[in-house]
């Protein structure tokens, strides 16, 4: 990224942007956990779309890039520090777009996270695991994608107070996700990355 990036300019409005999105989500959540005992994380997205080639990977990139937003600092840098876990799907790369590979790195993400944050105990509790080695052999034999989060992302979300938790951390950023379609549609998959998001309208899980 540093060296083909080296003429990166601009973005700066897509940055400060995005993070106004994030910020408006992030104090909705706050409003609503006040009258509520569930989550104070909300369950929105915010999407960046355009037309192909047009930067949207490379804006992604820079977002990952610590060395890059500690440097323009302001948004960029605020971007990079809330990404709590990422996901970049590839057409070239299959395992980047097999669901449960997704699920299950998205997972040990939010694990390595808690871990840093101290919550250790709190992660190996939601289902009754007794030690790390326990919980990765579980979740490197879990095959199912909703299990994956209903039995374990959700509900380890939903018992922290707030990003606070996390040292701030509160976005799961993923990159290509239209990819990940182009594919399931091309190869006659039954199964892809958005079925097993399961986010359509009317969905109970949206």
């Amino acid at each position: 990224v540093s060296v083909l990036g080296k003429d990166f300019v601009g973005r700066t409005w897509l940055a400060n942007a995005v993070q106004k999105e994030l910020e408006i989500n992030r104090q909705g959540g706050e409003t609503k956990s006040s009258s509520s005992s569930s989550s104070s994380f909300t369950s929105q997205f915010v999407v960046v779309y355009g037309d192909s080639g047009t930067g949207k990977s490379a804006f992604f990139s820079r977002i990952l890039d610590a060395t890059f937003c500690d440097k323009k600092g302001g948004n960029w840098k605020c971007l990079h520090d809330r990404v709590l876990a990422r996901h970049i799907c590839r057409v070239q790369d299959d395992d980047t777009l097999d669901p449960t590979k997704w699920a299950r790195a998205i997972a040990g993400q939010i694990f390595l996270a808690l871990l840093k944050c101290n919550q250790k105990g709190m992660a190996l509790k939601v289902k009754g695991h007794t030690n790390q080695d326990n919980f990765k052999h579980w979740l490197e034999r879990e095959s199912s994608v909703r299990t994956i989060f209903k039995e374990w992302i959700i509900p380890v979300l939903q018992k922290l107070n707030g990003p606070g938790d996390l040292g701030g951390k509160d976005t799961i950023a993923i990159d290509s996700l239209d990819e990940a379609r182009t594919l399931a549609v091309l190869g006659g998959r039954s199964k892809d990355i958005y079925k097993s998001l399961n986010c359509g309208p009317g969905s109970k899980d949206n």
